[in-house]
């Protein structure tokens, strides 16, 4: 991957119709980040040929949407761990959240589909959420014992 390319982003389903697309556009606008807007006839491309193409912001046309988004997801390019911790910590203060299914691109995801990454994201946040609820069984199984 091409270390010096400028960071960017793509969004699926975080239209600026959405609560969270509303606070999104604005503060990525302010930040300088270009960001795309994934239409749902997108996610069958390939992440790489797209991101070839991708030069500046392209937001949806809003009339075109007809309903809510099945599993939003947002996928981060090119950022430094330092820049990606900062802009995940103000979507949190600024009431971005929450952002359940999110990458960061790679050397393996960008030669995938859109919608193979989407999967992916859905498959290990269903992972964290069953551990998390057999961690949160445990505990209480522990606190009962005491």
């Amino acid at each position: 991957m091409g270390k010096n390319q400028k960071p960017s982003i793509f969004l699926y389903g975080y239209s600026s119709q959405t609560e969270i697309g509303q606070k999104l556009h604005p503060f990525l606008t302010h930040l300088g980040i270009p960001f795309y807007e994934l239409e749902t006839c997108e996610l069958s491309d390939g992440i790489e040929s797209l991101l070839k193409s991708f030069t500046e912001t392209k937001r949806i046309n809003e009339t075109l949407i007809s309903s809510k988004v099945e599993n939003p997801f947002i996928l981060f390019c090119f950022f430094e761990n330092q820049d990606l911790n900062f802009i995940l910590n103000q979507f949190n203060l600024r009431g971005m959240c929450p952002i359940p299914l999110k990458a960061m691109l790679t050397e393996n995801n960008q030669k995938w589909s859109f919608k193979e990454l989407q999967n992916e994201l859905i498959e290990e946040h269903q992972m964290i959420l069953k551990t998390q609820t057999k961690d949160s069984e445990e505990k209480e199984t522990n606190e009962s014992k005491d």
